[in-house]
């Protein structure tokens, strides 16, 4: 047998092996110069995605506000058309924010008579203070729910002449804010949407935002350790800022001369990068401008982001110095290699002398496979391997699928043993469990069964179990020998042997049986009667000599023995 061999010339080798950490040594030297500048790059571009993602967010969290109110109008109006009452209003409200937590507050604001005409009866009511007006107010405060008296001012400010004056949604700049009577001063903004009826206008409703719980998000966001995201509203008011005095102040006014064009080239709806200097981490950064563009404003608001330049680029640092490591260990690897090259000569021949073992070893279990093969399927009884634990046929011989009218493996493999059992009781899948159950604890059993070949049809057999191993598996052989021939041999011999005796009985003689040692194993009725013996004292063991007088006995003893030896 031929052995290719594992090695090539010690010389050939090392010169390959440094040949390797030449290259080995000039990728690395040249990763370190131009990954610094793509890890430059994609850190900005890192910076750029949790922008977008963080203004996408923000985005989402107006429109849901701006679809509530919307929702709001749509439902009153209905209510207005099916003559809803006022407290239908406000069960609508309550309604609203109980099923929107992220909203502060819900309100409507209708014109004189514009929802029920019914303000004059409502003109001298401590609720509706406003002659009558129908406008209301609903608020959470830490998960309770209030109402606000709407005073008149109320139809004179921002949040409801704009949406009157556009006829369309509007979404006001951040403000500070609280309710009538209520002591609270919340941060926020109002979506207020016009009630119109065509082209008639009936009032505003409108949902107050809580902005401190966009600031928390915001404020979360952590670029590069010290970087850092903020918002401003369209009119230029910061809303959320690392250094809390910021917040409220005017972006324009804090920015320098220089950073003014690229922030009114973000106004304009532009995506704006620029390298600058940030008067809060008091260093160079890259600063990122991405608009929201929600059309509920005249301009963009803008979400900011500033990252230290030192911070981005110190993973380039950071490849360089890995870089630098990986290509000493790989280095110092190479030589390990060259000086095991030397080593490998010494074991080359244990190398061959074991595969050529191995070979030998394969030859002969291939061979004791195609004898036991050869044993399996010559043999005259029908064998199966049963797992012990499932009692799944796991394999056959060939005789197995003669005997029961089967031409594949694919057959019987995979299958219970109760498939191939006539299913009679006892020799049914219960009766067959019993079996395997006592051939594995017994290690053996010997026993007949009704067998079923695969066209129905029933036969005798001799089965005999053996619990054994097989490839560290638990298992049970069955070995099947077809019996009907002797059963049917068996059965007509039954057959002639209760004919014999009934007519023995029959006859007005005495017909008797003894075996070889003279012991009587039948006798016919007249026999019972004449010596007044039962068939119980036969089955305990009577002879000729115990009818003879005992001092015949002894003659009649060797006259028998004579007679059958």
């Amino acid at each position: 047998m031929n052995i290719r061999k594992l090695y090539s010339h010690p010389y050939s080798a090392i010169l390959a092996a440094l040949l390797t950490a030449s290259v080995f040594i000039f990728m690395f030297i040249y990763l370190a110069v131009t990954q610094r500048k793509h890890i430059y790059e994609s850190s900005k571009e890192v910076s750029k995605e949790v922008l977008r993602q963080t203004a996408g967010e923000t985005q989402l969290y107006f429109t849901a506000a701006y679809v509530v109110a919307n929702s709001i109008q749509q439902r009153a109006i209905i209510l207005k058309q099916k003559n809803g009452t006022r407290n239908d209003i406000k069960n609508l409200l309550k309604d609203v924010l109980t099923s929107n937590p992220n909203i502060l507050g819900a309100w409507v604001l209708w014109e004189s008579n514009a929802y029920d005409q019914n303000d004059s009866r409502f003109n001298h009511s401590n609720e509706f203070p406003c002659n009558g007006r129908f406008g209301i107010t609903y608020f959470r405060d830490n998960d309770t729910l209030y109402s606000e008296i709407v005073p008149c001012n109320d139809y004179k400010s921002f949040f409801y002449t704009d949406a009157k004056q556009k006829r369309s949604a509007v979404l006001s700049e951040p403000y500070l804010f609280r309710y009538t009577n209520y002591s609270n001063l919340y941060f926020g903004c109002t979506i207020s949407v016009p009630i119109m009826s065509d082209t008639a206008f009936l009032g505003v409703v409108g949902v107050d935002i809580n902005l401190s719980f966009l600031q928390n998000a915001i404020s979360s966001v952590k670029l590069f350790d010290t970087g850092f995201l903020y918002l401003v509203s369209p009119k230029g008011l910061i809303v959320s800022y690392p250094d809390s005095a910021k917040i409220r102040k005017n972006f324009y006014l804090e920015e320098s001369r220089a950073d003014s064009a690229y922030t009114a080239k973000a106004f304009m709806g532009n995506e704006v990068s620029a390298e600058t200097y940030s008067n809060y981490l008091k260093e160079r950064v890259f600063r990122f401008y991405y608009p929201i563009n929600l059309y509920l404003s005249d301009k963009p608001w803008m979400v900011i982001s500033e990252i230290p330049i030192e911070k981005a680029s110190s993973r380039s640092r950071q490849v360089v110095w890995v870089a630098t490591f990986v290509m000493v260990i790989g280095i110092l690897l190479i030589i390990y290699l060259v000086l095991n090259i030397f080593e490998r000569r010494k074991y080359q021949q244990r190398i061959e002398d074991a595969l050529c073992e191995a070979e030998k070893q394969k030859a002969n279990a291939v061979e004791s496979f195609q004898n036991y093969l050869e044993i399996f399927n010559s043999t005259s009884e029908a064998i199966f391997i049963y797992d012990a634990e499932t009692g799944v046929i796991i394999d056959v011989n060939d005789q197995m699928l003669k005997m029961y009218g089967l031409h594949s493996k694919e057959e019987v493999i995979g299958k219970h043993v109760d498939v191939f059992s006539s299913g009679i009781e006892p020799y049914d899948a219960n009766g067959a469990q019993e079996r395997i159950k006592q051939a594995i604890k017994a290690g053996s059993a010997v026993f007949e069964w009704q067998s079923k070949r695969s066209d129905g049809s029933i036969f005798w057999s001799e089965v005999s179990l053996k619990f054994t191993f097989i490839s560290g598996k638990k298992t049970v052989l069955a070995v099947v020998r077809d019996v009907s021939d002797r059963k049917i041999a068996q059965q007509a011999l039954e057959y002639r042997e209760r004919k014999f005796r009934e007519l023995a009985d029959l006859l007005p003689l005495v017909v008797w049986e003894v075996d070889l040692n003279a012991r009587f194993t039948y006798a016919n009725n007249i026999g019972f009667k004449l010596f007044g013996y039962t068939q119980e004292d036969l089955d305990k063991g009577i002879t000729i000599i115990d009818l003879i007088a005992p001092e015949d006995r002894q003659r009649v003893a060797q006259n028998i023995k004579k007679s059958l030896y």
